[in-house]
């Protein structure tokens, strides 16, 4: 029996917690879409700016792999 983690109370094999998932709905959609490109629109605070930011780090670990995210104006970018 593989040794157990004192702080989870939960084998050490078991995989690592999920840290992010998308929301059901239109996040989960957009990122399922298989196409190039997608258009992800909507009210604030449905997830667009998280969702863009976690699908700039789907292909990270590939060599020569750039990402590159624009928005309107510089205040965008502190929110």
């Amino acid at each position: 029996m593989p040794k157990k983690n004192p702080l989870f109370n939960q084998p050490f094999l078991q995989p690592p917690p999920t840290v992010w998932a998308p929301q059901r709905g239109s996040q989960y959609a957009f990122h399922a879409c298989p196409a190039f490109e997608a258009l992800f629109g909507g009210s604030a605070g449905g997830g667009k700016s998280e969702s863009l930011l976690a699908e700039s780090l789907r292909y990270i670990d590939q060599k020569d792999y750039k990402a590159i995210i624009f928005r309107r104006t510089y205040p965008e970018l502190e929110k």
